[in-house]
């Protein structure tokens, strides 16, 4: 018996750096009990709500706190102590006026400073990186077709439970048939740097977009996480899947890559 998932995620802006906002009001409550690391589902699972300049992100670790403030991945943010991947805490806080989700980011990180006493430093090292470039025999990538999205108001985006093709967002899906799992992701009129996003979520690395392409597109992918066993008739790998469905190709390679060192963090303090 399968069973479904169906999460929407929306694409993520770049926001303004802006050190002296703050949210109007916060919630800083730690979960209590012994929390494990959240697995690949559950991390799909903890996004973010951003809605009519409300923040809302529950049962989170600290990590990926972090993680939605500085837009980075796991890999870049370093030096963190056992806790901060352990313990959960539900955020929720409202913004004066309705902010963007651009706005918000640096008053989620004068908020983590606040409650947590946060200090990082930024440091640049070598990581290895994937360059994704066009596959032997070119793009398969779909144009965007006209009329396959909505152009939706970001302050008010549907609920995941009524998830629909809104134009630069996307809509995943996971598929469970014991013992694997097929990731399937559909897209609307995104751009490369979305697609890369996904990409660089999977294969834990940065992903660096050398393909050339700008044009607007729709998407539609069917592939097995890494945390799949691989069974004779399981879904392709990301790898596999890119350069059968989009005719793209990871190539390895190595880059300077800007990481968060945590020189000072403390659990929560109270509201």
């Amino acid at each position: 018996m399968k069973n479904i998932w169906t999460i929407a995620m929306w694409a993520t802006l770049a926001f303004a750096q802006a050190p002296a906002a703050r949210f109007e009001v916060a919630s800083v409550k730690q979960i209590p009990g012994v929390h494990p690391p959240p697995d690949d589902v559950e991390m799909n699972l903890l996004r973010p709500v951003i809605r009519n300049g409300r923040f809302t992100m529950k049962n989170a670790p600290l990590s990926l706190l972090i993680q939605a403030a500085y837009n980075v991945k796991d890999f870049q943010v370093q030096g963190a102590p056992a806790w901060v991947n352990a313990d959960r805490y539900d955020v929720i806080a409202k913004a004066d006026g309705d902010a963007t989700s651009a706005e918000m980011r640096p008053m989620l990180q004068a908020l983590l400073a606040e409650r947590f006493k946060l200090k990082l430093r930024r440091e640049s090292k070598e990581f290895p990186v994937y360059d994704l470039v066009a596959a032997k025999g070119g793009f398969k990538i779909q144009s965007a077709k006209e009329g396959s999205c909505i152009t939706l108001d970001p302050a008010s985006p549907p609920t995941p439970s009524r998830p629909a093709n809104i134009c630069g967002g996307l809509r995943r899906t996971m598929v469970t048939a014991a013992p694997d799992r097929t990731d399937r992701v559909d897209a609307f009129s995104i751009a490369m740097p979305k697609l890369i996003e996904v990409i660089s979520s999977d294969v834990r690395r940065t992903v660096v977009d050398k393909t050339g392409f700008t044009e607007k597109f729709d998407l539609h992918l069917e592939f097995a996480p890494g945390d799949s066993t691989g069974a004779p008739d399981a879904a392709p790998s990301i790898f596999t899947a890119l350069q059968q469905q989009l005719g793209l190709r990871l190539e390895s390679s190595k880059q300077a890559v800007e990481v968060l060192v945590i020189e000072h963090v403390e659990k929560a303090s109270e509201n």
